[in-house]
């Protein structure tokens, strides 16, 4: 099982600066969502 999970995450996993990429654009979105978001 352990095997198998190591080949997966070969196959599957990113790279640090893929993830760190992902997480800054993930954050770039969430603070235009809040930016345009009507005051109640």
């Amino acid at each position: 099982r352990k095997a198998r999970a190591d080949e997966n995450a070969v196959a599957f996993g990113q790279t640090k600066s893929q993830k760190e990429a992902l997480k800054a654009r993930a954050q770039l979105i969430a603070r235009n969502l809040e930016a345009h978001k009507r005051e109640t």
